[in-house]
C-alpha cells in the first residue's frame, strides 16, 4: 500500500525490511520514518507502535501527508483528483513550480505532488510518462488508497525536519528509526543539494550515539562510498526492479543489489536465516 508512486520507494523490499524490524517489534513503541518519501514503509507496518512519525524535508511532501491526514482537506484533494487527467503541458508547468518551490495552498500542493508522481516514470517528477497501451488514468490509481487508508495516518506525527533534528527529537531506547537516505549516485531528483558524503558521515555519528534501534537501506550504486563510512552491510539481496531499463516498448526490467545496515542493540536473533550475499 502507498498513496502515490515516488522515486526510490522501497515497496518491493518491504518483506525483507520487516523481517529485520520484526525481530524487535515487541520492544518498539515509536517508529520513525526519517526520510519518509511515499511513506510506504510506515503505511505497511505489520504491527502498530504507540507512535508513528513520518518525516520528510520536502515541504511539498510534508503538506501532502498533512492534507491526507485531515478529513476535510482529504475530501477536497479527492475531488480534484477525480476530475484530473495527465497532460504533458500541465505536467511541465507543475514540475517547474515544484522545483522552484512555489508557494501554494495545501490542497493544491498535495494535488500537484500526486499529479507529478503519478504522471512520471517511477514517481521521479522529471519525465512525463506517455501511456501507450490502453489503461486506466494513472491519477485514478491514488484515489482508492487515499479514500481507504487516509484514516491509517490520522494519528501519525508528521514532521518537516532535517534528519539530524528528527533523530535527536525522537531518540529513545524503544524508538526504531528507518533510514532510506537519498542516493549519492543518481539521486538527481533530490531537491536539497547539500546532501553528500558529509551528510552520511553525520548520519553515521548519530547512529553510533543513538539510544534507539535503526535500519538503513542503500543501493549498490553507492556501496563503495557507504561501506567506507558504515562498514560492510549485515546482508545484501538482489532485487528485480519494477522500472524498465528503456522507456521504449520491450524494455527489460533490471535488477540491483540492495544493502541492509542495522543495529538492533543486541537483539538480533535470526540474522543467519536471511537469504543474503556478502560483498
Amino acid at each position: 500500500m502507498k498513496f502515490f508512486a515516488y522515486f526510490g520507494s522501497k515497496t518491493w523490499m518491504l518483506d525483507d525490511i520487516y523481517r529485520v524490524i520484526n525481530q524487535v517489534r515487541g520492544k518498539i513503541t515509536c517508529f520513525v520514518d526519517v526520510f519518509g518519501g511515499s511513506g510506504a514503509v510506515a503505511l505497511n507496518l505489520p504491527f502498530k507502535p504507540n507512535v508513528v512519525v513520518y518525516n520528510d524535508l520536502d515541504e511539498y511532501l510534508y503538506k501532502t501527508f498533512k492534507v491526507i491526514q485531515d478529513d476535510e482537506l482529504r475530501k477536497k484533494l479527492l475531488e480534484k483528483l477525480e476530475t484530473a487527467f495527465s497532460h504533458r503541458k500541465v505536467f511541465e508547468d507543475f514540475k517547474e513550480d515544484y522545483f522552484n518551490n512555489k508557494k501554494l495552498d495545501d490542497v493544491e500542493t498535495a494535488f500537484r505532488v500526486i499529479y507529478l508522481c503519478q504522471s512520471s516514470y517511477s514517481g521521479g517528477m522529471e519525465s512525463f510518462k506517455v501511456i501507450i497501451k490502453e489503461r486506466r488514468n494513472s491519477l485514478e490509481q491514488s484515489i482508492n488508497p487515499i479514500k481507504n487508508f487516509g484514516n491509517v495516518i490520522k494519528n501519525w506525527i508528521i514532521e518537516n525536519l532535517d534528519f539530524r533534528e528528527v533523530i535527536e527529537k525522537y531518540d529513545s531506547p524503544t524508538t526504531f528509526f528507518y533510514l532510506d537516505p537519498p542516493y549519492l549516485t543518481g539521486g538527481t531528483n533530490y531537491k536539497f543539494g547539500d546532501w553528500g558524503i558529509g551528510s552520511f558521515k553525520d548520519l553515521k555519528k548519530l547512529c553510533d550515539n543513538m539510544q534507539g534501534m535503526w535500519l538503513m537501506n542503500e543501493s549498490e550504486v553507492d556501496f563503495e562510498e557507504i561501506i567506507k563510512i558504515f562498514g560492510q552491510p549485515k546482508f545484501t539481496k538482489q532485487y528485480v526492479s519494477h522500472v524498465v531499463n528503456s522507456r521504449e516498448i520491450g524494455g527489460e526490467k533490471s535488477s540491483r543489489l540492495e544493502g541492509f545496515w542495522f543495529d538492533l542493540k543486541g537483539n538480533e536473533k535470526n540474522i543467519k536465516s536471511f537469504l543474503y550475499r556478502k560483498i
